[in-house]
């Protein structure tokens, strides 16, 4: 019974330490990716960056709230329609930049 108890014991204090090393863990992964404006980071809102032109999230996130309400019209709901929505914008503003960056190059 007794090497029950010290299992117990050393089990609880060995599952403290390695839930604060992962909640450690987090913050910091968080602080420093750029995300974040925990340890002086910037507080971006671009999404990608494309031959040096950012995609900003909010602008793709209107883009995709347009295109869902256009796609409620038609009767296309759901996930499935929703996921579609989101892969063909992407192609569409990643194609777009590319082009923007190509024409500048040309012209």
């Amino acid at each position: 019974m007794s090497i029950i108890q010290s299992i117990r014991e050393r089990g609880a204090l060995i599952s403290a330490i390695v839930i604060a090393l992962a909640l450690l863990g987090f913050i910091l992964m968080d602080a420093f990716s750029g995300r974040s404006n925990l340890f002086g980071g910037r507080n971006s809102t671009t999404l990608a960056v494309v031959n040096g032109r950012e995609l900003d999230y909010r602008e793709f996130e209107e883009k995709i709230k347009i295109q869902e309400q256009n796609a409620a019209q038609r009767g296309s709901t759901g996930e499935a329609a929703r996921q579609q929505i989101i892969g063909s914008l992407w192609n569409q503003e990643v194609n777009r930049l590319v082009m923007l960056s190509e024409f500048e190059n040309w012209v």
